[in-house]
Order: C-alpha cells, then structure tokens, then sequence
C-alpha cells in the first residue's frame, strides 16, 4: 500500500507522525480464534506481526500456523533508511487494565498524537515489564522460546508509527508498507518465512517504487 502525502499549504508542517493500524484476525476454526492472538516486533527488521498466541513455544496445534506482517518499505523520515519505525505501540479494543493503551481513548488529535509517539492517551511512556524500562516498542520478545514481552492472547491491534518529519510547502513524500502473510507447520517455521519475504520485498525495490 503507497501512501503520497502532499503539503498543499501556504507554510511548512513540522513534528509531522505517520501511523500505519492494523485489526488482524487470524482464525482456523477449532486449531485457534481470532480472539486469542498477539502481536510482535521484530526490531532487526522494524517489523510488526500478529500470531496465534496458542502456538507460541512452537505448539504444534495440528493444523497451518498463519503470521501476518507488517513493514514500512518507504518512509519520509530518512529516505537513508526507508524502513524507520519509531514506535510500535499497545492498542487494545475497548477497555481493560490498561484501557490508556485503547482504542476508547482516541478522543481527540492530541490522543492521536502521544499514541504515534508511542505513549499513553495520558502522554505517559509505555513500560516493558521484563526490564520495568520506558520503551517506544512494545511486545519485542520472541515467542518461539518464550522470552521477553510478550502480547496476551487477545483480539488485538496494532499500531506502527515513524516522526517526526516536516513538509515543505508543495513538498511530497510517499509512504509505503507491505502486507505479507506466511505460515508454517509451527510458528518458528512461519515467522521464518515471513521474514524472508519481508527481506526479499525490500531487496526488490523496482516493484514498488516507482
């Protein structure tokens, strides 16, 4: 998906953040629902996924494990490193313990704001409780061994943001993300091959810039 963001203003925009969200639902019948997956961040490849919580630790669940993900292929905060990312952030449905994280407080464009920056509804950082550090990316564990944070099995979303940037008056940037769905018989089989598809999408350039 090729987004091209235009000023077309009489003045600059500056602290400019991009979003890219995301409500995944992966669902094969009695094997594992849509309610119960989480998502992830690869931070070697600034890549946010979603999988089935139940085959964390390489459950086999007796049927295709399916991953789905999401990586910036351009991005206009370094054209140096087109895949930026700057915050994965918690976004929950509705309501809960950690409702500042919700889609329910998105009230406002300030909301809006602070959840780009990768912070609470309230401005507040997000917090990973393996380290009890503030951090801008959520969920960076490995599911396969079981280390690190890790999502709960939910119904989830996700939501991935790169900032700040500024536009001049009549300046263009693209941005520019890949949807990509893999599977396996187990999950660290799956996440292998979405992320050689991920690297393979990036090393070949010529099909989406243009």
């Amino acid at each position: 998906m090729q987004y091209e963001i235009t000023n077309d203003a009489t003045e600059a925009f500056t602290d400019l953040y991009i979003g890219f969200f995301a409500d995944v639902d992966l669902d094969m019948g009695r094997c594992y629902s849509l309610i119960a997956n989480a998502t992830g961040y690869d931070t070697a490849r600034a890549l946010s996924y979603t999988y089935p919580r139940a085959a964390a630790g390489d459950q086999d669940l007796g049927c295709p494990i399916l991953v789905f993900g999401l990586a910036f292929l351009e991005s206009p905060v370094a054209s140096e490193a087109p895949h930026t990312v700057t915050s994965h952030t918690i976004l929950r449905k509705n309501v809960g313990p950690e409702y500042d994280f919700s889609e329910a407080t998105l009230r406002n464009p300030q909301d809006v704001l602070y959840r780009l920056q990768g912070l609470s509804s309230q401005g507040d950082p997000m917090i990973d409780p393996t380290t009890d550090t503030p951090t801008s990316y959520a969920f960076t564990g490995d599911p396969v061994t079981q280390t690190g944070w890790l999502d709960v099995p939910i119904d989830v979303r996700s939501l991935t943001a790169a900032g700040p940037f500024s536009l001049a008056q009549g300046q263009k940037k693209r941005f520019t993300v890949a949807l990509i769905v893999a599977q396996g018989s187990v999950l660290s089989e799956a996440l292998t091959h979405l992320r050689q598809q991920v690297d393979l999408v990036r090393s070949q350039a010529g099909l989406w810039r243009f």
